[in-house]
């Protein structure tokens, strides 16, 4: 369980991006949100808006409310779902090559 992987993952693109999300704050909390009967949730948060009390599950209104410099560029969309879970497989399959090629020679990880 990666309780901040979407929200770090946008933040580390944004990072690097030359397009709409290289003018993300880094200093400013990042959530991400869907839509629920009507409503903003928030889906995924940053360590930075997790120490600064903001937690999934909660309305995005609410969160504004106690972080009012908070940002939150788009809504994660259940069509992202198979691409995502396909790259943390990815990495998954990445790291357990590395993790093999780092192990002691007769031992697999």
């Amino acid at each position: 369980w990666f309780p901040h992987l979407a929200a770090e993952g946008v933040r580390r693109a944004a990072a690097g991006a030359s397009e709409l999300l290289s003018d993300l704050p880094l200093d400013a909390p990042l959530v991400l949100t869907s839509a629920y009967h009507g409503a903003d949730l928030v889906d995924s948060v940053c360590r930075l808006a997790a120490r600064q009390g903001l937690h999934p599950g909660m309305r995005l209104a609410d969160a504004r409310a106690l972080r009012p410099p908070l940002v939150s560029p788009y809504r994660v969309d259940a069509a992202d779902a198979p691409a995502r879970l396909a790259a943390a497989s990815r990495f998954v399959a990445e790291l357990r090559r590395a993790m093999d090629a780092a192990a002691p020679a007769g031992e697999a990880a």
